[in-house]
């Protein structure tokens, strides 16, 4: 049952953000100092902040960034960190030597100063952040990839085929 539960609350999400426009009832940005911090009513069903911007026209287009964000960056790190810790694992010798490092560098390197720099240098904006929370995953997804594909390279049925 919490399982349904939270495929269910995950589901309502996703079509919030994927319809967004079309449900959201006010522009998130557009604001009107006499509607300001009015609470819950049928025109504003979430009520309004100090701006008197709508709250749920701006909980709307506020998950679609999240989601977006959220979907893709563990997607970038499953799949980059898989391909090189595999890769590694495999190949062995000096790509293993290179990629274990890079991802030492990585992992040694404050996630937080990382994120800063990187938003300083490209600039604040949801792809910038994806790619940043992206990276700084990668080192995880790589050590385990790495670790299963030499446990697995050195198995009988490997050393057959080669």
């Amino acid at each position: 049952m919490p399982a349904t539960a939270v495929i269910g609350l995950f589901a309502m999400f996703l079509i919030a953000a994927l319809f967004g426009p079309a449900i959201a009832p006010y522009s998130p940005l557009q604001s009107n100092a006499a509607m300001a911090l009015k609470p819950p009513s049928a025109a504003h069903w979430f009520g309004t902040d100090q701006l008197g911007r709508d709250v749920f026209s701006r909980l709307v287009y506020g998950g679609r960034i999240s989601l977006t964000v959220g979907l893709l960056a563990p997607t970038m790190s499953v799949i980059l960190g898989g391909a090189l810790g595999m890769l590694a694992g495999y190949y062995r010798g000096r790509l293993e030597t290179f990629v274990v490092g890079g991802v030492d560098v990585l992992l040694a390197f404050p996630p937080l100063v990382f994120a800063i720099a990187v938003t300083t240098y490209l600039g604040q904006s949801a792809l910038n952040i994806t790619l940043v929370i992206g990276i700084l995953g990668i080192p995880a997804f790589t050590r385990v990839a790495r670790a299963v594909t030499l446990s697995l390279s050195e198995r009988e049925f490997v050393t057959a085929a080669r």
